[in-house]
């Protein structure tokens, strides 16, 4: 428990970036440096990150080596801050992962973001790895149902967003090596937000007997 604390704690300490006017879908390809990105650990930023020129999806990506036990998120630049509320249910977090190695005794974790601000702190899981990976595409749909309020509210989260935190560490226990690339926060546009619902009610109306 003190372990989960510490990290909740720490993930708090991320969302101090300067908010913008309104949402702006954002996206960060690491092509030729970390764009602001940092790893945070408990309550401290560290420079564990590490910008790699090669080897991402593709080009350069950000490259993080665990040193210590502590859980390590990646932190995003200000870009992604803002007023979220028109993408909930309809947006997306996107980002590629990777897993280069696992160590020696590893206890693998869920991907996982956070988001937040004044207004609340929201936690998402994802499916959990099993070991090396190639770069994995993981998407973390902006639907209240797909998240937990880690404290005050999901629209008061979504209104004030000044920090996005993309779990690190995929590895526990052992030191890993992970890397990252192509994240993106994004509202579909309204013709293929149309299409998507059409196609739903389609998919709907053939299930119904």
């Amino acid at each position: 428990m003190q372990r989960v604390a510490a990290t909740t704690i720490g993930v708090l300490t991320l969302f101090t970036l300067p908010a913008e006017a309104a949402f702006p879908p954002a996206s960060s390809s690491f092509d030729v440096d970390l764009e602001g990105w940092m790893v945070m650990e408990g309550a401290n930023f560290t420079n564990e990150v590490t910008w790699g020129a090669t080897g991402g999806n593709p080009g350069g990506y950000a490259h993080f080596v665990d040193a210590h036990d502590q859980t390590s998120y990646h932190a995003a630049q200000a870009a992604f801050a803002g007023d979220w509320s028109a993408a909930d249910g309809i947006g997306a977090i996107s980002y590629d992962q990777k897993i280069f190695d696992v160590g020696p005794t590893p206890v693998m974790n869920a991907y996982e973001v956070f988001i937040g601000g004044t207004g609340g702190l929201v936690m998402w899981h994802g499916d959990t790895p099993t070991g090396t990976t190639d770069w994995v595409n993981v998407v973390a749909p902006l639907v209240e149902s797909e998240w937990s309020v880690v404290s005050g509210s999901w629209a008061g989260a979504l209104a004030d967003i000044s920090g996005l935190a993309i779990r690190a560490e995929l590895v526990s226990f052992s030191r890993d090596v992970t890397g990252l690339d192509n994240v993106s926060v994004y509202v579909p546009e309204p013709a293929t937000a149309a299409l998507l619902a059409v196609g739903t009610l389609a998919i709907f109306r053939r299930r119904q007997p």
